[in-house]
């Protein structure tokens, strides 16, 4: 006679979906890192004459000014520096966010 009889049948069962729904979140969790591993985004201000670069990190790693900028007064361009940094660091994070959405992370709010 069996001691634990068919409950430990239904214990084992949900112990392997618990493992198989771990595999897969892992498995998600992996390509989300993938997706992220090199991303870089960019945000544009002054109607393009700022644009800022950010990495994955949120740093910023590239700054293109067009030859117009010279027109400006510098603490003018100082600003548009630091709001087009921002602007790319909010896309960035908007981007994460949609992607882990994508993968079953989050939710859509």
């Amino acid at each position: 006679m069996d001691v634990f009889g068919p409950d430990l049948d239904s214990v084992d069962q949900r112990v392997g979906d618990w493992q198989s729904m771990l595999e897969e979140r892992a498995r998600r969790a992996a390509d989300l890192a993938a997706q992220t591993q090199d991303l870089a985004v960019e945000a544009s201000v002054l109607r393009g004459l700022v644009t800022a670069t950010v990495d994955q990190n949120g740093q910023l790693v590239a700054l293109k000014l067009h030859e117009r900028v010279r027109e400006l007064p510098a603490d003018r361009i100082a600003s548009a520096v630091i709001e087009a940094t921002r602007a790319a660091r909010n896309a960035l994070g908007e981007h994460v966010r949609q992607l882990s959405v994508e993968a079953g992370f989050g939710d859509e709010q």
